[in-house]
């Protein structure tokens, strides 16, 4: 089973350039599934940022790009599973102290037709610190830290043994990594990133931010489920992932 993951694209301030190079790059790999990491909506009118709150589009527009954005998807990987794990940007749109609380319903990305229409065939996980999706042994979330260790600490907190933990959020592509207690000695957990999706330099609040580290990329990667992998698992994990594969094949 073929994986791609990318995210943080902060819709409508993507980076042209990079979205060429996805769209391209998942045309050639034909995933068998597609997860976008979060943050697909900067969300800039439930911003607590002044300069953000005040940017020029409105949220209709956030919506129709994000529905231009999953349709582009949509075309070159109509059949694969798709899932957007919402992000802490996308969650502001129903977070307390953002919208008026009487609009946030009527706010939301499933009252616009083209979004909803777009996204129909996704699977939607709302934004949590423990909300994580997995595919085997490789496991995914938005993240929710900033820090340099981020990557690490959460795939120690949520990974499988033996497995790979992918979160965005920090903006910073990390590849495959193996998580370290100490210096020098290794876990037995991975961690990686697949950066940001957007044009960091029209994110005009991030002037306060240090985005040296800052990249765009996408992950690929394959989830085996041959009977030689099948002898590294116990019975009860072998049995999960039968489950999973058949709930990926239907």
């Amino acid at each position: 089973v073929r994986w791609a993951c990318f995210g943080d694209t902060h819709l409508p301030l993507d980076h042209t350039g990079y979205r060429d190079w996805r769209d391209k790059t998942l045309a050639e790999y034909r995933p068998d599934v597609v997860v976008h990491i979060g943050d697909w909506l900067e969300a800039s009118p439930a911003s607590r940022w002044p300069d953000a709150a005040e940017q020029a589009w409105t949220l209709e527009h956030e919506y129709a790009c994000l529905a231009a954005d999953a349709a582009r998807v949509n075309d070159i990987c109509g059949g694969a599973i798709r899932v957007w794990l919402e992000g802490n940007h996308d969650a502001n749109l129903r977070a307390p102290g953002r919208l008026p609380p009487k609009l946030r319903d009527l706010c939301a990305w499933e009252n616009h037709p083209g979004a909803s229409k777009a996204l129909a065939a996704w699977r939607v996980i709302p934004y949590g610190h423990r909300q994580v999706w997995r595919l085997g042994q490789v496991s995914f979330s938005h993240g929710s830290e900033h820090g340099s260790r981020a990557g690490e600490n959460q795939a120690i907190l949520y990974a499988a043994h033996h497995g790979l933990h992918i979160t965005g959020h920090t903006h910073r592509p990390t590849p495959p990594t193996q998580c370290l207690a100490r210096p020098t000695v290794p876990l037995r957990y991975w961690h990686a990133n697949p950066g940001c999706g957007c044009d960091w330099d029209r994110l005009t609040y991030c002037t306060r931010s240090n985005i040296a580290l800052w990249g765009r990329g996408i992950l690929l990667g394959e989830w085996r489920t041959r009977e030689r992998d099948r002898l590294r698992l116990s019975p009860e994990r072998a049995e999960a992932a039968d489950r999973q594969r058949a709930e990926l094949q239907r």
